[in-house]
């Protein structure tokens, strides 16, 4: 080769490169720097309603703009604001048991020794019966109930925070999260009236955490009492409960410790919660825009495509950076968004959304479910809340059949001939007890009828801790989700007709 050539060819080959970059379908750059961003101390853990709450939104909003989505007419700057109201309950509140005529009120201390969960919008008075129901599990496949011989209905229920040994016999964690949700679901299934969880070290580690105020939707609002609510009680609390009961504060933290049984009894005649509670507004915001289609008439349709942006802000000058809660699906939705405008081959349009307040509540979703003009336009929303973590080559997908059969089917098809990934759907089983399907923004498309799918890696290690860092993210695995949803929302913006619904039961 002569020496010419060889020049030539030095100064060429990196422009082949470059190119081929260019033309990459989903650019693991671009996810990465992306995801730094979002994922910085800077954003301050992307909490509703607070200063990287609008961080946030600047930062998404640029993105589109640099990628060439278009904002819709009834959002020209991208975004569908929410109005939010924020509620402290006072420390002047307090939790007061009665155990009879002769005997002295015990009075537990809001913010001291207890605290709540629980969105009360103003003064509530709660006065019900206690019980104290052990862990609060019922499992007859495995011979446990903890209600066995208890009627919990109308009453306040006291249960033990973690799960027994015997269910649990390697202290898995991920037992732990499994029996979480369903504690509370059991319970009020039976007609609890309230909800008061034990306290164990690690929750107590977070207690500067509730005293954030309760976010809610102003324009859910109500002034009603509640008539229920979700508590935490510390162990200073739960010894002043327990003393003199059939199961003394001695014998709870010896049995708790050791994981063994413990007795479900009648604890008190009646228990009383004044609550007295604060509000303010707030504000959040849904960011929207879309892709148009090609087809005359289809474009007026919408394949939608979401994650959620927020995150659970600031505890104890610790910033939770959610790099993977939902800074993965963030920034995969952003980088499928910038493949599809060059792609400009689809017939309907495609809709991107990014959430605001889902870690409050599905807020975001929840708002416009209800308020969006076009939602009836939607044929289809594809959900991806944490994407980057756990085997590189699985993932959860979840929902796919609830409502059309046809939308699992596509998804398969598609997954098989692009990136294959092994499907999990482990959160589809009717008696799922995380009750996985309820917990994102997709259930707010599907309560209107419209099929879903959402996307899940079922993260537990950082889940909600500060350790939900970018260092452990794998890329790859989101580059993957990435591809899978960009070839997946071509398909279903070319079909001939929306998704048929399966005829529901009677």
């Amino acid at each position: 080769m002569n020496k010419r050539f060889q020049i030539i060819l030095f100064l060429i080959i990196p422009f082949f490169f470059l190119d081929a970059q260019e033309k990459e379908l989903i650019s693991i750059t671009n996810l990465r720097t992306n995801l730094e961003v979002l994922a910085s101390d800077e954003f301050e853990g992307r909490e509703a309603a607070t200063r990287g709450d609008r961080l946030s939104q600047l930062f998404i909003i640029s993105e589109l703009k640099k990628s060439g989505v278009k904002p819709l007419s009834e959002y020209p700057d991208y975004r569908m604001p929410i109005e939010l109201t924020l509620t402290r309950i006072s420390d002047k509140s307090t939790f007061a048991i009665d155990y009879g005529e002769g005997a002295d009120k015990r009075v537990i201390k809001f913010g001291e020794e207890i605290a709540s969960w629980s969105k009360f919008r103003s003064d509530t008075v709660l006065n019900f019966p206690v019980v104290f129901v052990g862990y609060g599990l019922e499992l007859p496949d495995k011979g446990w109930n903890d209600y066995d011989g208890i009627d919990v209905r109308g009453k306040l229920v006291i249960i033990a925070s973690g799960v027994p040994k015997a269910l649990n016999p390697e202290s898995d964690p991920s037992v732990e999260e499994q029996f979480s949700s369903a504690k509370v679901f059991t319970a009020y299934g039976k007609g609890a009236a309230g909800i008061i969880f034990t306290g164990d070290k690690s929750i107590e580690d977070e207690w500067s955490s509730l005293s954030k105020p309760a976010i809610s939707l102003s324009s859910k609002v109500s002034t009603k009492n509640p008539g229920r609510g979700v508590f935490l009680l510390k162990e200073e609390g739960l010894k002043k409960l327990l003393a003199g009961s059939p199961l003394s504060p001695e014998e709870y933290i010896q049995k708790h410790s050791a994981g063994e049984k413990l007795p479900s009894f009648n604890l008190g005649q009646n228990g009383t919660m004044d609550i007295k509670a604060a509000q303010e507004k707030g504000y959040t915001s849904n960011i929207i825009g879309y892709i148009e289609g090609i087809d005359s008439v289809l474009k007026d349709e919408f394949v939608a495509i979401g994650a959620h942006y927020d995150h659970v802000g600031v505890t104890r000058g610790e910033v939770y950076n959610g790099a993977d809660d939902d800074g993965s699906g963030v920034v995969a939705v952003l980088e499928v968004a910038r493949a599809l405008v060059k792609a400009k081959k689809f017939r309907r349009s495609v809709l991107i959304v990014l959430h605001g307040g889902e870690e409050k509540g599905l807020l975001g979703a929840s708002y416009l479910s209800d308020n969006f003009g076009s939602m009836d336009k939607i044929i289809t929303q594809i959900n991806i809340d944490m994407v980057g973590r756990e085997h590189p080559d699985s993932i959860y997908s979840v929902g796919s059949a609830k409502i059309s059969s046809e939308l699992k089917t596509i998804v398969e098809e598609v997954n098989k001939k692009t990136v294959n990934f092994a499907f999990n759907y482990k959160f589809d089983e009717p008696d799922d007890p995380n009750r996985i399907y309820e917990r994102s923004d997709h259930y707010h498309y599907a309560r209107k009828g419209i099929p879903v799918v959402f996307f899940y890696d079922y993260m537990l290690e950082d889940y909600h801790q500060p350790g939900d860092d970018t260092d452990k993210i794998s890329f790859e695995k989101i580059k993957k989700v990435s591809e899978l949803i960009y070839h997946l929302s071509i398909r279903l913006a070319n079909l001939d007709k929306r998704l048929t619904p399966d005829k529901q039961a009677d």
